[in-house]
């Protein structure tokens, strides 16, 4: 198998899932909920909400942004925050249509991520879907 590599940026469809599901989760607080208890729910969504945003920037930042596989099929990540690689296992994997669910150890570390379509290039992703299912060693 070539090596290939697969950068890795947010995926936008799922901040706007996360964000309209806030968005209902207020309107619905609008509709049934009454006096301060309305008030403090919803001031609760709100800081919810941006705590989400927060830890989905941080989670990225801080996360995975690079996968490198090298011609023997062994996997390496690049650590976006820290600027270095490490060299990975990856214990567990799910693929779906759209999505690839990954378990990493590295260094005694664990580390579930889902990759969307969306979060990488068409060709990069189909590399990713057929090595994450046949192509580890």
């Amino acid at each position: 198998m070539p090596p290939f590599r697969v950068n890795l940026k947010p995926s936008k469809p799922l901040i706007a899932v996360s964000a309209a599901t806030y968005a209902v989760a207020a309107a619905i607080i609008m509709v049934y909920f009454s006096g301060s208890l309305k008030i403090i729910l919803l001031l609760l969504t709100i800081t919810f909400l941006f705590w989400t945003r927060y830890q989905q920037n941080t989670l990225f930042a801080s996360g995975i942004s690079r996968i490198d596989i090298d011609a023997k099929g062994k996997p390496a990540v690049f650590f976006h925050r820290e600027k270095i690689m490490r060299e990975a296992v990856l214990l567990n994997v799910k693929v779906s249509r759209r999505t690839v669910f990954l378990h990493w150890v590295f260094d005694k570390q664990q580390r579930h991520q889902a990759i969307t379509a969306d979060m990488t290039d068409k060709t990069a992703f189909r590399r990713l879907k057929v090595w994450a299912k046949w192509g580890q060693k």
